[in-house]
């Protein structure tokens, strides 16, 4: 673009030099083009391979490559195989399937396979329980809970078995007591190369309620009276009792649940299974 400069008076050389420097900036700026949008999106692989439970990124090139990319939208073909956000894929299960890529208000699109595999087996280190000894009644039964390390071990099942099934057996954990002895209990992993026990003790059929003939009972001193007791289950082995009175100035009880009254006032008189101290039943009695 060329220029013309009128100058009516005699204008100095510096301004004159000024002028030209700015006139000669204003025809460049003239001759640059306008921005570009960009013309092609591509992924930069063809087909990606990712783990079940793995992620990968993927990468779009964008043409001109000296602008800025744009903004895209994500799809998926099959939702149950991989997810998609942002640009990053995560394996969900074994398949293949494709994702797509759009440049928004661009009219562009690109697409990509996505192979999935199954993740890599993590082997078990080891296996626990949550119990190293423990004490079983007779039809009654306890829970052994086993514990895998890592966490995230591939294989998560385990094989119970009883030493000896005629004195206690175990199902999925549970222990069960047949009969008095003593057995072991073991944990091992589906393959068989990790194993944890626990050593099981069989006791007799344990008291678990006591009635007696009255819970409630009014003397005058120096009055006895006999508590009669029933002891359940009728299979109990020990069915022995301890007696005690909360007050022996006003009640006392001997070891065959006489009760005798000793001065004004109010006791309670307690039933205590001898093999099983929760096992518990108590008299109120009031001595006039």
């Amino acid at each position: 673009m060329l220029a013309i400069l009128t100058v009516r008076k005699p204008l100095g050389y510096r301004v004159m030099l000024l002028l030209l420097i700015i006139l000669s900036a204003c025809s460049r700026n003239m001759d640059i083009p306008g921005p570009t949008l960009v013309t092609q999106i591509q992924f930069k692989e063809n087909l990606i391979t990712v783990a079940v439970g793995k992620s990968a990124e993927l990468k779009v090139l964008h043409s001109p490559s000296e602008l800025n990319p744009p903004d895209y939208d994500w799809s998926v073909s099959d939702a149950n195989v991989v997810r998609v956000e942002n640009g990053i894929v995560y394996g969900l299960k074994a398949g293949e399937t494709e994702v797509s890529v759009s440049a928004q208000y661009l009219g562009l699109s690109a697409r990509i396979k996505i192979r999935v595999v199954p993740a890599a087996p993590v082997p078990v280190e080891s296996v626990s329980l949550n119990l190293q000894q423990i004490n079983v009644p007779v039809a009654e039964g306890a829970r052994l809970v086993s514990r895998i390390l890592p966490a995230n071990a591939t294989d998560q099942q385990v094989v119970w078995s009883s030493a000896d099934p005629q004195i206690a057996d175990v199902d999925e954990g549970i222990v069960l007591g047949i009969k008095e002895g003593t057995t072991t209990i073991s944990v091992t992993t589906a393959d068989g190369q990790k194993t944890a026990a626990c050593q099981v003790r069989v006791t007799p059929i344990q008291v678990h309620r006591i009635i007696l003939s009255t819970t409630r009972l009014a003397l005058l001193k120096e009055q006895k009276y006999t508590l009669a007791t029933t002891v359940l289950p009728n299979e109990a082995k020990d069915k022995s009792l301890k007696w005690n009175s909360s007050n022996v100035s006003v009640a006392t009880v001997d070891q065959q649940g006489e009760v005798m009254a000793k001065g004004k006032g109010t006791a309670f008189i307690w039933a205590v299974s001898v093999s099983n101290p929760r096992a518990q039943a108590a008299c109120q009695v009031m001595v006039e």
